[in-house]
């Protein structure tokens, strides 16, 4: 909900790397929660249309406030003071509510006042957010998927913006499966399972040669890691537990610097096109040979 009459101005800088959405104000708003709360809305409007067009955002909300004081010679004092939240890094807005962007300034004005100052709000000045794209360098390890590979729909590629967990997030997929409507990508999905997992001893990014470890110490999980390359499934990690509750595969994506875990939902998809088989393909998940037919599969799979 917005307040009638109210616009935004949009402004880009630096070659439309940097947004700027300015919120109109009125001399009666004089409520910070409830200026912010009728204005949210149209943030998180604004900050999802500025993530499609660059998958993450770093982002920021400032707030200008109008303070007036009486001093103890009877003189009205006026003064103005700007106010701002923590930069965030976001590639989803479910995060972005009223009450954490307001929390955020109440203290920033608790703290102003907190000399005994004794000023008391006038009105909302200015407010506006400001993003920029967000280009992970180091601490992540997300890769975003190559369009050969997301053609397929054959993986999620759980977009870890902010640490360096794809693995953990990527077996989290398979154990909690998302509806594709609900964007199955999003860590935050995820972020509250991740103590179901013993990662004690592990470091992350997790190398290859540590997913025994993961599977010595999460006796109900198997994990297979493969590559893709020139439409052949290439196995970096083969599971040799081939009875335990789940079987996960994981597509390990790669370029100069980074290597990143995907979940792979469906094998036949990943390698479809590698045969003249127009139907459907069943997948050995252990030597990615390719059949037919279901049964014959069941045949070659020994118990």
């Amino acid at each position: 909900m917005r307040f009638v009459g109210r616009y935004n101005i949009g402004k880009y800088a630096l070659h439309g790397t940097v947004g700027t959405q300015q919120y109109a104000t009125e001399p009666t708003d004089v409520d910070v929660y409830e200026y912010v709360r009728h204005n949210t809305n149209d943030v998180r409007h604004h900050l999802d249309a500025a993530i499609r067009s660059h998958i993450s955002i770093k982002w920021y909300a400032t707030i200008d406030i109008a303070f007036s004081r009486t001093t103890p010679d009877g003189d009205l004092q006026h003064t103005t003071a700007r106010f701002r939240t923590q930069p965030d890094v976001i590639s989803d807005t479910s995060d972005v509510t009223s009450d954490r962007i307001v929390d955020e300034f109440l203290t920033g004005i608790e703290n102003f006042n907190s000399r005994g100052s004794n000023w008391v709000m006038e009105s909302v000045l200015d407010f506006r957010i400001t993003h920029a794209p967000f280009r992970p360098a180091q601490g992540t390890s997300f890769i975003t998927t190559p369009r050969e590979i997301a053609v397929k729909k054959a993986i999620i590629n759980i977009q870890n913006l902010k640490d360096e967990k794809c693995f953990l997030y990527s077996v989290l997929a398979a154990l909690h499966p998302v509806d594709h409507k609900n964007n199955p990508s999003r860590t935050h999905h995820y972020r509250p399972y991740l103590n179901q997992l013993n990662t004690n001893g592990l470091s992350f990014p997790l190398p290859v040669k540590d997913v025994p470890k993961f599977e010595n110490q999460n006796s109900d999980i198997s994990v297979s890691v493969v590559t893709y390359e020139d439409r052949e499934l290439i196995p970096l990690y083969v599971s040799r537990h081939r009875n335990r509750k789940h079987t996960i595969h994981l597509l390990l994506l790669s370029d100069e610097t980074t290597q990143h875990y995907t979940f792979v939902k469906n094998l036949s998809r990943l390698v479809a096109g590698r045969t003249k088989h127009d139907g459907k393909t069943y997948i050995c998940p252990y030597c990615f040979y390719c059949f037919r037919y279901q049964l014959v599969l069941d045949k070659h799979i020994p118990d």
